[in-house]
């Protein structure tokens, strides 16, 4: 005669009464159930769930992961709210007499919109020969490289020859990171705005 081997009580497939199935579901609660419980806990010390030294370093270990995540998050909302800081004192270089810049902000991006006036009044931009050199609704999708470096090199350091990268780039990536514009009136006009001065 063959001698049977005993096998896990948690490989085996799920059954009725009095067989050992999975030892996290044991909602049954009769004679038969509880018994082989017992004897399965005998027999396998170490499928009990207090038994199991594995279960706490890995529940440690994911709260561990949980709590660098968090603090990830929080350094990159920092790092993203002086971005923001930085985008603000650029634009307020580039446009001098302008007061509030518009940002645009939903559908995961966020892009410069139009520039304003302490009052509220639309500004084109600085003037040379008849045209306007840095135009609002342009200047968000210019390369970084395209600005003069004698506005960019002191708030963007190495980054001022970026030619993939652009204003309203950098902007979607300090929103997606968690910085948010500030809303407040230009003029009558409720809306998300980068005060400049």
């Amino acid at each position: 005669m063959r001698r049977r081997r005993e096998r896990d009580p948690s490989t085996l497939p799920d059954s009725k009464h009095g067989k050992a199935t999975t030892y996290n579901d044991w909602s049954c609660r009769c004679g038969r159930c509880t018994k082989a419980w017992a004897e399965a806990c005998r027999t396998y010390q170490q499928a009990r769930p207090t038994a199991n030294e594995e279960n706490n370093t890995v529940d440690d270990v994911q709260t561990g992961a949980l709590s660098e995540m968090d603090a990830a998050r929080a350094a990159a909302r920092r790092s993203a709210e002086t971005i923001l800081g930085t985008v603000r004192a650029l634009l307020a270089e580039l446009y001098p007499d302008a007061a509030y810049v518009r940002v645009n902000s939903g559908g995961g991006i966020a892009r410069i919109g139009s520039v304003h006036t302490a009052k509220g009044h639309r500004h084109g931009g600085p003037v040379r020969r008849g045209r306007t050199v840095f135009p609002p609704h342009l200047i968000g999708e210019w390369p970084l490289s395209r600005l003069p470096k004698r506005v960019t090199r002191p708030h963007l350091g190495p980054h001022a020859g970026d030619d993939k990268r652009t204003l309203n780039a950098v902007l979607t990536d300090a929103w997606r990171a968690g910085a948010r514009v500030p809303e407040g009136y230009v003029g009558r006009h409720f809306c998300e705005r980068l005060k400049l001065r």
